[in-house]
């Protein structure tokens, strides 16, 4: 990849890798730094594209594991409220409280790599179960399994009930 084709990926991918790594991280000093991470890592491996998906899907993939490593790298790790846990699980958005997402990050640090970005494609990004299928270029099936098990394991994390149920 030449310094053109890096100049040109940077502005068109540039904001869409700050919004999802501050979705992840949390902070924009952090997301500027994932950025930084992100297009060193193209500039080094953009010849291995071999544009069996979109670009996008590949910046995409590329940002979520380099995020998911500083979560895992970090030695800050916040407190987890348990009164939070169903409300992160219901909430996919990306406006949660920053507790929720606190609690969301810790999760994901636990995660395996593929649960843990099915779980930021459906509970930050919003993203129905087909379409995170189409990011991770997987089957929806696995989709749900995935998402299915990191909810599982936020709700024993935290004692929580199955959604509807009540905590008598």
């Amino acid at each position: 990849m030449d310094r053109s084709e890096l100049e040109q990926l940077y502005r068109d991918y540039g904001p869409t890798v700050v919004r999802r790594a501050r979705a992840i991280l949390g902070t924009e000093a952090e997301a500027h730094d994932a950025l930084q991470e992100v297009f060193v890592i193209l500039l080094e491996k953009g010849a291995t594209f071999r544009e069996e998906s979109a670009v996008l899907t590949w910046v995409y993939r590329i940002t979520t594991n380099v995020c998911l490593g500083r979560l895992r790298r970090s030695k800050r790790h916040h407190e987890l409220l348990q009164e939070r846990g169903n409300e992160l699980l219901s909430n996919a958005s990306t406006t949660a409280r920053p507790d929720s997402m606190a609690m969301l990050r810790q999760l994901l640090c636990e995660a395996q790599a593929d649960e843990a970005h099915a779980a930021l494609c459906h509970f930050v990004d919003g993203l129905t179960h087909s379409e995170t299928a189409s990011v991770m270029e997987c089957s929806r099936r696995k989709v749900c399994y995935l998402v299915e098990r990191f909810t599982a394991r936020a709700r024993e994390r935290w004692n929580l009930a199955p959604q509807g149920e009540d905590h008598a």
